[in-house]
């Protein structure tokens, strides 16, 4: 297991750390994806109105375009009743045999969030075994 942590002054800051984190772990980022055991994921940052964080998910990649990529995205977001006010510290925790990537951000003192993602190492699970 690699630990990193740090602080982000924007969501794009904190792409790039997860990101750097994810290769240090033996992920390929080929044209802004992820790869690894035929696993592709991708994240976008959005800092206008509502910070976003979302990660997309698909089952191969042509150049910088995300195939099979499912309607329904995960994201880290600045809520209405709780906006994430930056800078946000983060920890990112990356772990081989199964691959998998674990972020928690900390913002406004008290409040935390998590994007997570990797390959199963469930036998027979099918699909790419991607989560």
């Amino acid at each position: 297991m690699a630990y990193f942590t740090g602080t982000a002054a924007t969501m794009a800051d904190l792409k790039t750390a997860i990101e750097n984190a994810a290769v240090a772990a033996g992920w390929t980022l080929t044209s802004g994806i992820l790869s690894k055991g035929g696993c592709f994921f991708q994240l976008v940052a959005n800092q206008v109105t509502n910070p976003y964080l979302q990660l997309n998910g698909g089952t191969s990649q042509s150049g910088a375009t995300l195939n099979g990529q499912p309607t329904n995205n995960v994201r880290i977001a600045s809520g209405t009743a709780q906006p994430i006010v930056f800078p946000v510290t983060y920890e990112v925790h990356t772990f081989n045999n199964p691959d998998e990537v674990y972020c928690v951000i900390n913002y406004n003192s008290d409040f935390y969030q998590t994007l997570a993602f990797g390959k199963s190492d469930i036998p027979g699970i099918g699909g790419t075994g991607a989560w």
